[in-house]
């Protein structure tokens, strides 16, 4: 056996089952039938698990291997064997996977978990948000992706899902997150249209547990936001710096002073 013990969620914490309905969760095992209503998410929990018949893709070998093995046991894999005698692993719940394709989780570098991607924050967007935002975490399990670097967003509402998804409440990735994302105070838009008032608004942030954009005046209020993401669970800083927007109706776009970034950087250090 490999004795290196390896935290299942940095291997199979979903891993993708290309062309199954099968997901190896944080702490058991789940079935998901499609991307469709919560009720479809199912969360079973074993002590051990053994996945046999699969074709392995490790991300170290050019080609698939076959007649594996892999044992997981409570929140651990135990280790990937040579397959042999089954009847050896006692106490190992089964699963044939049917010959399915298994490898590592995927992992996307920039996402906006608890983006409405709509321009116009309406009331429509408020009584959906639950619904959406959980498809957002569905829909990265549902493609592979089992860890994501959530590059800004509604600090309470990623903490939310965030959680759920870390209690296998519901599918979804593990989440590395900035949260408010520190933009300069000149402005209204990020490269947003003028509509997207939901990016920094303080009826917003009461009802999403903070804003999109927080938006510093001061060298003061810049170490303060800092400190607040930090207190809040941030594992990074996001700022931006870019001269124009990507959009049709292209404008310049305002950015922080050289000290202002440099504070931010410092921040971000401090607490590496």
């Amino acid at each position: 056996m490999n004795k290196a013990i390896l935290g299942r969620r940095s291997f199979l914490k979903a891993s993708a089952l290309f062309g199954s309905k099968l997901l190896a969760g944080a702490t058991g095992f789940a079935s998901l039938t499609n991307c469709g209503s919560r009720s479809e998410w199912r969360s079973f929990q074993y002590p051990k698990i053994l996945l046999d018949n699969f074709s392995l893709f490790d991300g170290l070998n050019i080609s698939l291997q076959k007649d594996q093995i892999i044992l997981i046991k409570g929140d651990k894999i135990l280790g990937i064997e040579r397959k042999g005698d089954l009847s050896q692993y006692k106490g190992f719940r089964l699963f044939d996977l049917n010959g399915w394709t298994l490898l590592p989780g995927l992992i996307d570098n920039h996402v906006h978990m608890t983006s409405p991607f709509v321009m116009d924050g309406n009331l429509n967007v408020l009584f959906q948000k639950n619904e959406q935002f959980e498809l957002n975490f569905r829909n990265c399990v549902m493609n592979g992706v089992t860890t994501v670097r959530d590059v800004g967003g509604f600090p309470g509402m990623i903490k939310k899902f965030k959680a759920k998804a870390d209690k296998n409440q519901i599918p979804g990735p593990r989440v590395f997150s900035s949260l408010s994302m520190i933009a300069a105070r000149e402005g209204l838009q990020l490269g947003w249209p003028v509509n997207a008032s939901y990016i920094e608004d303080p009826i917003m942030k009461s009802i999403m547990g903070g804003n999109f954009a927080a938006r510093p005046q001061t060298m003061e209020e810049i170490n303060e936001v800092c400190e607040e993401m930090v207190r809040l669970g941030a594992v990074w800083l996001k700022t931006l710096h870019q001269d124009q927007s990507f959009h049709h109706k292209a404008h310049r776009l305002p950015n922080h002073t050289d000290d202002e970034y440099k504070a931010i950087l410092r921040n971000g250090r401090k607490h590496n």
